[in-house]
């Protein structure tokens, strides 16, 4: 088993820890720190940067779906939905009974906002049941409302 010292935690571990890398003459070899270390500067620092981090993943994301339209389709269908439950035939079936629009505004997402065109899966974060599709601008004003009951004051307020 080969084995590196990484320079930041003076760790000596497999090379399968650190990352490799080429360089531009097409060289390759290991990155001087270890990838739990690499890990923690980055997370470091996108904690200390975030908003230009966000900025810098929202361009990487956009480029790759200029680049690679099929793929981002692909990973977004197959990944989106397992968090609630869904299959992504239930999502169309749920797109299709709402004639592809959001449940409460009855607007297409691409009619809502520029940056999105996918309906959201709204679900009760307690109970984990999925409810329906929302546009970004609906899904955004109901989980604010959900917090702290809040849409109850919002009634009460306006009663």
């Amino acid at each position: 088993m080969d084995t590196k010292r990484c320079t930041r935690c003076s760790t000596v571990k497999s090379t399968s820890e650190f990352y490799g890398k080429t360089n531009d003459r097409g060289y390759k070899f290991l990155a001087a720190e270890c990838k739990t270390c690499t890990k923690g500067r980055s997370d470091d620092w996108r904690s200390k940067n975030h908003t230009k981090a966000n900025k810098i993943a929202r361009e990487a994301q956009r480029r790759l779906r200029e680049r690679e339209p099929e793929r981002c389709e692909y990973q977004w269908r197959t990944s989106a939905y397992k968090k609630f439950g869904i299959t992504v035939e239930d999502y169309d079936e749920m797109l299709e009974d709402q004639k592809g629009v959001c449940k409460i505004c009855k607007r297409t997402q691409s009619a809502s906002s520029d940056r999105f065109k996918r309906l959201a899966v709204d679900h009760d974060h307690e109970l984990g049941f999925v409810r329906g599709l929302l546009c970004t601008a609906c899904n955004r004003h109901l989980g604010y409302f959900e917090q702290e009951n809040r849409l109850h004051q919002l009634w009460e307020y306006l009663s």
